[in-house]
């Protein structure tokens, strides 16, 4: 089942969520896969990051009339293991852990990121919004 919870408005939405002042992501689409065989199924998973990669693409595009031009990150391949394993080192670039593709707004205050996530085949495909102090 899909579970969409979409602020009709994400730039208040993103507001909301920096104002608060917390180091926290929330869930904004959420695709649970509940039988082994759809954990299992590389096309379905592969249309589902797809889907939510779209849905990503638009709500960076809303939030860059307001935060900038995000840097994109498209594959996780991208990030090599070690900077997964050993966190980020000053001057490397922010990576969003177990994400297929990702938007990400530095700054010197905080670091604001929408990315599509999964972190093992048993585990729901999301798309979050966060932001990091």
């Amino acid at each position: 089942m899909e579970k969409v919870e979409i602020s009709e408005d994400i730039v208040r939405f993103v507001e909301d969520l920096i104002s608060s002042g917390e180091e926290k992501f929330e869930v904004i689409k959420l695709r649970v896969l509940d039988e082994e065989s759809e954990q299992h199924d590389d096309e379905l998973i592969d249309s589902v990051i797809h889907d939510f990669t779209i849905v990503l693409q638009g709500l960076a595009s809303d939030l860059a009339g307001w935060y900038g031009e995000p840097r994109i990150a498209l594959d996780e391949e991208e990030f090599d293991d070690e900077t997964e394993e050993q966190g980020e080192e000053e001057g490397e670039p922010f990576y969003v852990p177990c994400s297929f593709s990702s938007a990400i707004w530095e700054t010197e205050e905080l670091i604001l990121y929408l990315a599509v996530c999964q972190e093992d085949r048993e585990f729901p495909i999301m798309l979050v919004v966060g932001v990091e102090y």
